[in-house]
């Protein structure tokens, strides 16, 4: 549940994987446990975990994260599962991004300083980014130099 939100089928691929043998054979099964974890609190599903295609996710959120599942109608059909782990996670990144409900109205008196600020930061942000990534890299080149040197000594000594 910690890779974010996700389909009861996903869930039980990638739970059956950590489970005892036999203990998540069937949806019906998995369904049951996550029942349980719903009656706590401890989980969150955009609908009734009986109806196929439905979305879960860990209840764990702080709540000025805001993150909840929206429920589905009756009549929403889900959409199409995430191809791969990697696209998940990056939802999951994106999903996690506060979102504002309403913007302020274009009139605000500071909405064009706060917007100049996070433009100013971001650039900071940008520019030290960019530093660190050439600090790794030459890291990087550090540690071959000395697994080079590390093996020519070992060589040397006939290890």
């Amino acid at each position: 549940l910690l890779r974010g939100r996700q389909s009861v089928g996903d869930l039980r691929a990638r739970a059956s994987r950590m489970a005892p043998a036999g203990s998540l054979d069937s949806l019906d099964q998995l369904r049951t446990e996550l029942s349980g974890l719903l009656q706590k609190r401890l989980i969150q599903a955009d609908g009734s975990l009986d109806r196929r295609g439905i979305e879960v996710d860990h209840h764990l959120y702080e709540p000025q994260e805001g993150r909840k599942l929206s429920p589905r109608s009756d009549d929403d059909e889900p959409g199409p599962p995430s191809s791969s782990p990697v696209e998940t996670a990056n939802q999951s990144a994106a999903n996690a991004i506060p979102r504002p409900t309403s913007l302020p109205p274009s009139n605000h008196p500071d909405l064009a300083g706060r917007v100049h600020q996070l433009e100013a930061a971001l650039t900071a942000i940008h520019t030290e980014n960019q530093e660190l990534r050439g600090e790794l890299a030459a890291c990087r080149q550090q540690v071959e130099r000395l697994e080079s040197d590390l093996q020519q000594l070992r060589e040397a000594l006939g290890a």
